[in-house]
């Protein structure tokens, strides 16, 4: 074998060199002289840049030959010569395929070249199809907006998946018009933001965010009017129920697993919690709840690394659960005993920064008045009454950091800078809620066994003026005759709201207040209160501010018609007032029970001193309302 087809042999096969070599070793010299270059190694992306030049290269070649303007790497596009597709020609050119002229009666077409035209088809018009009768959906399964129909099929990081169209319809309410319910004009930003994006990664939070959705759809359509069949109730509660259940299963397989969860995931849970059993009306649940679940966060967080904004939150709900039910086993937390001491020992004295901080510091001072009228009443043990006296709630300490509290809080209203931010949603009403409140807490840090209830007919202005911010917040005109105001048309009824809002002061007022036109003016403004706040049903407190006017009035003479009377006559009833023995102390509201007569309801005990101040409290007046009144 010549040199030359040696080496053209070991190029086409390389691996036949070690066979040629073994059969001639005289070649070994020769073969160890010739160089033989290694094949080319290219990537991939190499060989698709090389692949690609040498297909277009003929390609442009050929547009230059041609005298193109097409630039190199082009490829020259040939379009189909042609006439466009016309549908309006006359049958035979449809059948040739020809373009048609579409003279009438014959084309030009098919006489010009001897052909029959056989005319034109009859035009066709798009008849739109009979409307179906589409039998009524129920509201958690109707058709959601187009916008939110594109949805994706696992809702959070858990891989929890979108069982159903009822769930999905409960989420969108939650998120959709739940979320500005509940936030009412506080903690816009926790309901709003952090609670719905919280839901799309967390799976506890998710499921008691469709339970309260669901609950809340019940409970906008009962405010609406609209009237729900028994088996419709019971169906959404047991939903209600099976998702609860859900998050809880959700949240005990993660201290199961060890997992740590943010601090603000386990305080979204427990409110998210707590306003499931108290849209059921699970009172008792709901004051458990609270006592174990502050308890398991102060265990499981650090409370002084969490942030203010939840801390202040968990202080609220406390504070909540122990005016609600005062023999209530939630206390107060440390922080907030600390954060009591230090405002009565040194009130500060720069302006407020926000609402939010004004309305947090009133939420600790409200604090220390319910401390320490507990105290008063026995409410709190010998021990715990030292502590506060240790602490410094005292009467006088109080006083002047309530007053304190309004001339900052007037000073920061009046404040350029407060004037100048633009005002947010709902910032007139905050405004005109706390100060709504601070006034009851002047009235009502005087409270105790002994005090006498004449006493309160000195504040009278006072009364008036709680009266006129409580219009201010439900946006009434300050009609003289209570039968006048109504709710404005474009005011909607508020179900249910999380924080407390006007139903706790106007039924303390409406029971402290003697006043016979401005007790029926508070009545009516609570008639117009959204229909729970927390724990504190409307219809509930109306049942029992309506039953202790009826009973210290009946010694009047008056009636709910004071105001329909001859007018010399109604000044002459508008001057008396019920005497001491005839006046309600206490009332004592149970905890939502079944009643005898199978209906949801509170028993009531009203305690007076009908033997004068020496002969002690007694029942004077029992009875039951019910979370149904018109049934």
């Amino acid at each position: 074998m010549s040199e030359s087809r040696f080496v053209d042999v070991c190029k086409a096969r390389p691996e036949s060199l070690i066979d040629f070599l073994s059969a001639h070793k005289r070649y070994v010299a020769t073969v160890r002289e010739t160089h033989i270059p290694p094949p080319p190694v290219f990537d991939h992306v190499e060989l698709l840049s090389i692949h690609t030049a040498e297909v277009m290269a003929p390609q442009t070649k050929t547009a230059q030959e041609s005298g193109g303007t097409e630039t190199a790497g082009t490829r020259v596009v040939h379009r189909r010569l042609g006439a466009r597709k016309d549908r309006t020609g006359c049958i035979t050119c449809k059948i040739r395929r020809v373009k048609c002229g579409e003279e009438k009666p014959a084309c030009k077409r098919c006489t010009s070249t001897g052909r029959t035209c056989d005319g034109y088809a009859p035009a066709t018009t798009m008849t739109p199809a009979p409307r179906q009768h589409v039998p009524p959906v129920h509201p958690l399964q109707r058709t959601p907006e187009p916008l939110l129909c594109a949805r994706p099929r696992h809702l959070v990081a858990g891989g929890a998946p979108v069982a159903n169209q009822q769930e999905h319809a409960a989420f969108q309410f939650f998120t959709h018009t739940g979320v500005s319910s509940l936030a009412s004009c506080t903690d816009i930003d926790f309901w709003t933001r952090l609670v719905p994006q919280l839901s799309h990664a967390d799976a506890a939070i998710y499921h008691a965010s469709v339970a309260v959705g669901a609950l809340l759809k019940g409970a906008h359509d009962a405010v609406a009017g609209q009237t729900q069949a028994m088996a419709f109730r019971a169906q959404l509660t047991a939903f209600a129920i099976e998702r609860q259940n859900r998050a809880i299963q959700s949240t005990v397989r993660g201290l199961v697993a060890h997992r740590r969860r943010p601090a603000d995931a386990d305080v979204m849970t427990l409110v998210l919690l707590f306003c499931i059993e108290a849209l059921q009306g699970r009172e008792h649940q709901a004051l458990t709840l609270c006592q174990r679940g502050i308890l398991a966060l102060a265990t499981a967080h650090m409370m002084h690394a969490m942030p203010a904004g939840l801390v202040a939150l968990l202080d609220r709900i406390q504070l909540q659960c122990r005016m609600f039910n005062a023999g209530s086993a939630v206390n107060e937390s440390p922080r907030l005993k600390q954060a009591m001491a230090r405002l009565l020992a040194s009130p500060p004295r720069a302006p407020f920064a926000s609402l939010d901080a004004a309305r947090d510091e009133q939420a600790v001072l409200i604090a220390a008045v319910q401390h320490m009228v507990a105290a008063r009443w026995g409410g709190l043990s010998d021990g715990a009454a030292t502590d506060a006296g240790k602490n410094g709630v005292q009467s006088s300490a109080l006083d002047a950091a309530l007053l304190g509290w309004r001339a900052r809080f007037d000073r920061y209203l009046a404040s350029p800078h407060a004037s100048a931010r633009t005002p947010e949603p709902g910032a007139e009403r905050v405004a005109s809620l706390l100060r709504l409140r601070y006034l009851i807490a002047r009235i009502w840090m005087a409270d105790g066994p002994g005090r006498s209830e004449m006493a309160y007919d000195d504040h009278v202005e006072v009364f008036a003026g709680i009266a006129a911010e409580a219009e201010s917040c439900l946006g009434v005109g300050g009609q003289a005759d209570p039968a006048e105001q109504t709710l404005p048309m474009h005011a909607k009824p508020t179900p249910f709201t999380f924080e407390m809002g006007l139903i706790p002061p106007l039924y303390w007022a409406l029971l402290r207040c003697r006043h016979p036109l401005l007790r029926r003016r508070l009545l009516v403004l609570l008639r117009q209160a959204p229909a729970q706040e927390g724990l504190w049903s409307r219809d509930i407190m109306v049942q029992v501010a309506e039953k202790v006017m009826a009973y210290e009035e009946a010694s009047l003479g008056l009636g709910p018609d004071v105001r329909d009377e001859a007018r010399d006559a109604r000044d002459v009833l508008l001057q008396r007032r019920p005497p001491e023995e005839a006046r309600i102390k206490v009332v004592r509201i149970g905890l939502r029970t079944t009643l005898a007569n199978g209906r949801q309801g509170d028993a009531v005990e009203c305690f007076g001193m009908p033997y004068g101040r020496e002969g002690g409290l007694h029942v004077v007046l029992a009875f039951s309302v019910f979370c149904d009144p018109d049934q």
